[in-house]
């Protein structure tokens, strides 16, 4: 059971990290096709992105799963993605708009791929 819903919780972090995505690559640096601001967009949608794999870790810790380690390096791989696209338009804009965000979008990428590699680890022994 506590695995089911790990995987579902997964499945909605990917399913806002590619919202969140396409809405700001169609906005870029403003409202995209989702009628909010960056701000808000990064609140509704970033914050349970960024949140959720370690809630679908820490609730089947104790389980081994194939199928919620790939889900974990998927996140992971969204994550690193969106702070490359952060960092390639505050570059674009000559300013640091970014502020940072991209290496935290980096470093919480790199936590949840080690996460998935960790439960990876678990399932193969």
């Amino acid at each position: 059971m506590t695995l089911g819903i790990s995987m579902v919780l997964a499945g909605i972090a990917i399913i806002c990290l590619i919202i969140y995505g396409a809405d700001a690559m169609v906005g870029q640096g403003e409202s995209g096709f989702l009628p909010m601001d960056e701000k808000t967009r990064g609140v509704v949608l970033g914050l349970p992105a960024v949140v959720l794999p370690f809630i679908a870790f820490g609730i089947s810790i104790k389980k081994p799963s194939k199928g919620l380690a790939g889900l974990l390096f998927a996140c992971g791989i969204l994550l690193l993605m969106g702070g490359a696209a952060i960092g390639h338009f505050a570059a674009q804009k000559a300013e640091s708009a970014g502020g940072g965000m991209d290496v935290m979008l980096y470093a919480i990428g790199a936590v949840v791929l080690a996460l998935g590699i960790i439960k990876i680890k678990k399932s193969s022994n």
